[in-house]
C-alpha cells in the first residue's frame, strides 16, 4: 500500500479523522496554506507514528476541548482516560510552535497531535475551537475566614454556576459518585493530595502551607482579603502587613532569565496598579 494511504471501516467521524491524515500527504490540501495548516504539517512531520495514532484516537473520543484563542495562541485541554487529568496544550499558530504541560519527553506528544487535528477539523467545520457545546467545568478553590484560620470549599465551575465538590476527583471522574463533569489538571491532583482526607472546611496550618504552594499551578483560586490579612497579622509585625492586595495570573508575573521573579519589574507593575486604583483628579 503506498505511503499516505489510510483505510478506515467505520463511522463518518472515523472518516473525518482519517482525512486529517490523508490531507498531510497532499491529496486534498487547499492551494492557499493557512497558518493552522502549516502548523499541522510541522507537527505531523515531527510526530512519531505512535504519538500520532494515539492522538487520532483521542480525537475520535472527543477528548479535545478548546479554551481560548488570543493573539495566535490557541489553548486546549485534552482529557485522558477516565477524564481525571487533562493536560493543557498551547498551539502558537503564527510562530509554528507548540507546548504541552504533560511532562512528556517527546517533542510531539499525543496531546499535541490530538490538539492540532481537532483544531484543524473544527476550523474546517466553521468552528473557532473544538469541543462540545457545553464544555466541562474546571476545579475552583474558595477560601473564607473561619475564626483565626481559613476554610476551603472546592467547587466545579461551569460558566457562571458553581457546584460543591465534596468527594475525590477520581470518584466523580470514574462515575462512582454522581457529580458535575469536569476536567482537572496536575495542579488539581497535587492540591488534593496535599489536602489528604481533609477536603473541605478549616484547613490545619501545616496543611495550609503545603496546599498554597500546590495551588500556585491552579488558575481559579479565590480568597477573602480580610482573612488573608488576619492570617498575616498572626505572623508579621503590623507595619509589614500589606494595605492592599492584588490578584493576577501567574503568567502576568515578570521573571528573570534564570527563572526567578524580577523584583524591579514587579515593583513597577504594582506601582502602576496602585496608581490606577487611586481616584482621579477633580474634573477628570
Amino acid at each position: 500500500m503506498p505511503r499516505g494511504t489510510v483505510v478506515f471501516l467505520g463511522s463518518r467521524r472515523d472518516l473525518d479523522v482519517a482525512a486529517a491524515l490523508r490531507d498531510h500527504d497532499g491529496c486534498s490540501v487547499p492551494a492557499q496554506q493557512t497558518a493552522i495548516q502549516k502548523l499541522f504539517e510541522a507537527i505531523r512531520s515531527a510526530a512519531g507514528s505512535a504519538a500520532w495514532s494515539r492522538g487520532v484516537e483521542l480525537v475520535r473520543a472527543d477528548a479535545v476541548s478548546g479554551e481560548s484563542d488570543e493573539d495566535g495562541e490557541v489553548a486546549l485541554r485534552v482529557s485522558t482516560r477516565g477524564g481525571l487529568i487533562s493536560p493543557g496544550v498551547t498551539l502558537f499558530t503564527e510562530d509554528q510552535d507548540w507546548d504541552c504541560d504533560c511532562g512528556s519527553r517527546e517533542d510531539v506528544c499525543e496531546h499535541v497531535t490530538a490538539a492540532i487535528i481537532a483544531l484543524r477539523r473544527a476550523r474546517g467545520e466553521g468552528r473557532a475551537l473544538p469541543g462540545p457545546e457545553k464544555a466541562p467545568g474546571r476545579i475552583g478553590y474558595r477560601f473564607t475566614r473561619e475564626g483565626s484560620g481559613l476554610a476551603l470549599e472546592r467547587v466545579v465551575v461551569s460558566g457562571e454556576h458553581e457546584a460543591p465538590l465534596s468527594t475525590t476527583l477520581a470518584a466523580v471522574a470514574s462515575g462512582r459518585v454522581e457529580g458535575p463533569e469536569f476536567v482537572a489538571t496536575q495542579g488539581d491532583l497535587a492540591a488534593e493530595q496535599a489536602l489528604g482526607a481533609k477536603r473541605s472546611g478549616r484547613i490545619p496550618r501545616g496543611v495550609l502551607v503545603t496546599l498554597l504552594a500546590k495551588l500556585a499551578d491552579c488558575p481559579d483560586v479565590r480568597l477573602d482579603e480580610a482573612s488573608l490579612r488576619q492570617r498575616l497579622r498572626a505572623s508579621l509585625s503590623a507595619y509589614k502587613v500589606p494595605r492592599q492586595f492584588f490578584v493576577c495570573e501567574k503568567s502576568q508575573l515578570p521573571f528573570t532569565d534564570s527563572g526567578k521573579i524580577d523584583k524591579q519589574r514587579l515593583a513597577a507593575l504594582l506601582e502602576a496598579r496602585v496608581l490606577a486604583a487611586l481616584p482621579g483628579e477633580p474634573g477628570n
